[in-house]
């Protein structure tokens, strides 16, 4: 069965959308039974809850009915946001859906996007992306899409299932992997339908060309008296590890007695901690934190005299980071290596975004190299680094920052100290 909607309907929405984008609103219902996510929007909760639709192509300069509609249903309870999308779709046998893999570039599948300002500040979004496999995608994005930080990777589920005439997905959002103001004044929120056959994208409320302009969402509403109340976790590690070694240098080894051939047993533990007081406020603490199980980085040749950007993937330093996304670099985290103790706090208060990050660990310093049996290693040092951003909204989309960074090495005695102010 396809899905229309009639022209009568079409002509409001274009009228709808000409008048303000910010005139679209979805309801959220509270839901006592959360639904299962497989796939299907066969929960009785689902029934319950209002839908929304009315989805036009983008980029066509028009507020055109798009031809292949798309029907949104929102849910909550205390733990989480849950989305149930029908994309309908007149030939089933055209969805393209190959990605598999977690942070693949869905946007060359058939997907579905959902943009969360959960800050309401018409600034900053959340970005959650399901393709018609059910593989996930996440980011998120400040300044209207001018920095995306696509290392964001949140704790959410999905599934997608392909019917006879639609893709179904649903998608649930805990609310302990947001950053988020009370959400009973609203949010701004928007949905983006890409389809690759027949090279189309249609959205519900942003009818922008930048697909990211976070003052054209249209508002999530209806979330009322949510539970939340202060949250913490916390994880320890431990590891026992047998070596053997039979380098006798010891400029390798951090530890002088692991030059002599033999085996050893070594053993480690650790601690990471979050701590939340706030829905907008996160406190994290890092003993000794474990990084084996972390995506290694790609193998790359250089050939330049620069050095390779790698990017963060450690979450300590990932979650927030987007703060320090400048045109110049002023705080690069992969320079920091082996960790002792970290601790950092971050969040928003009003239109003030805050980040302050102190490390105790070992630094590959840039320009200390040293040649070894054909190679060149870059030195370490021990050092303390502590790390600042502020950034104050000002105007309508303009932002005032300041970035302050200190490096302390103890063995060469030096401090290295930077913070200026920068305006965008």
């Amino acid at each position: 069965m396809r899905h229309r909607i009639p022209w009568g309907l079409s002509l409001f929405v274009i009228l709808f959308a000409v008048t303000g984008a910010s005139a679209r609103q979805v309801r959220a219902t509270r839901t006592q039974v959360p639904p299962r996510i497989d796939g299907r929007l066969n929960d009785i909760a689902w029934t319950l809850a209002e839908s929304t639709t009315g989805f036009v192509y983008r980029g066509v300069g028009l507020p055109w009915p798009a031809f292949n509609q798309t029907v949104v249903r929102v849910l909550y309870d205390d733990e989480a946001l849950y989305f149930g999308v029908a994309c309908y779709e007149a030939q089933a046998g055209k969805i393209v859906a190959d990605m598999v893999h977690h942070d693949d570039p869905l946007w060359l599948d058939d997907s579905f996007t959902i943009f969360l300002d959960s800050f309401d500040d018409g600034r900053s979004a959340y970005m959650f992306v399901v393709n018609a496999l059910g593989t996930r995608y996440d980011a998120y994005f400040t300044q209207d899409g001018q920095y995306i930080d696509s290392s964001w990777d949140g704790d959410w589920k999905a599934a997608a299932v392909i019917e006879e005439d639609r893709w179904v997905a649903e998608l649930k959002i805990p609310w302990r992997v947001l950053h988020y103001v009370d959400p009973s004044d609203g949010w701004g929120i928007d949905f983006w339908r890409n389809q690759v056959p027949d090279d189309e994208s249609s959205v519900w409320s942003n009818l922008d060309t930048n697909l990211y302009k976070v003052s054209k969402f249209g508002r999530l509403v209806g979330v009322e008296d949510l539970a939340t109340g202060v949250t913490a976790s916390f994880v320890p590690y431990g590891t026992a590890k047998r070596q053997w070694n039979d380098v006798e240098d010891a400029i390798l080894w951090d530890d002088p007695s692991l030059a002599k051939t033999g085996v050893w047993d070594r053993f480690s533990g650790g601690i990471d901690l979050d701590f939340r007081p706030f829905p907008a406020m996160s406190i994290v603490g890092s003993i000794n934190p474990d990084y084996a199980q972390i995506e290694s980085d790609l193998d790359e040749l250089n050939l330049s005299r620069d050095e390779l950007y790698l990017e963060e993937k450690r979450p300590f330093f990932r979650d927030g980071k987007s703060l320090f996304d400048l045109p110049l670099e002023l705080f690069y985290s992969r320079r920091l290596q082996d960790i002792y103790y970290a601790g950092k706090v971050y969040g928003k208060l009003g239109g003030l975004r805050y980040y302050l990050l102190d490390v105790e660990g070992t630094v590959a310093d840039k320009a200390e190299l040293t040649y070894y049996r054909g190679d060149w290693w870059r030195e370490r040092f021990n050092a303390n680094v502590a790390a600042l951003r502020l950034v104050h909204d000002v105007f309508e989309s303009s932002a005032v920052g300041l970035t302050a960074v200190n490096k302390y090495q103890r063995e060469r005695m030096t401090i290295e100290s930077l913070g200026p102010f920068d305006w965008d």
